[in-house]
């Protein structure tokens, strides 16, 4: 099983983030690239006694947290791989969506690529004010 943790202080912005096997979380400011999270671990249960490192940052005002299954980025047509660069180029092109809408519309390009998924898709988005 795998497992993303996270945390995030409205206020500040502050983020602390931890993965065991799940993919990172992209990180989205205006006007900016999207940013993985640098966050690594095992699934859990693969084997005892894991620590798993916590990263740390802070959100600037107007950024998103975006945290996905792995269905969103191995969702496939004819063999090839929705991916990290389709994903960045939709995270760029929807950014200034409200939280809801973004997370709507990486679902939307991702089924209008690989039409019916294989696998499960969950997409959530935390949003700061900007």
């Amino acid at each position: 099983m795998t497992l993303l943790y996270l945390v995030v202080d409205p206020r500040t912005g502050e983020l602390a983030c931890a993965t065991a096997g799940h993919p990172p979380p992209r990180i989205v400011a205006p006007g900016k690239s999207p940013e993985t999270v640098v966050v690594s671990g095992l699934a859990l249960g693969i084997e005892g006694d894991q620590s798993y490192e916590a990263a740390r940052l802070t959100l600037e005002p107007g950024a998103a947290a975006v945290l996905f299954t792995d269905g969103l980025l191995e969702a496939r047509r004819d063999g090839e791989l929705f991916g990290e660069e389709r994903l960045d180029e939709a995270l760029v092109r929807h950014s200034g969506l409200p939280a809801g809408e973004l997370a709507r519309a990486l679902a939307d390009d991702c089924r209008a690529f690989a039409g019916d998924l294989g696998d499960d898709l969950a997409i959530v988005v935390l949003k700061l004010p900007a």
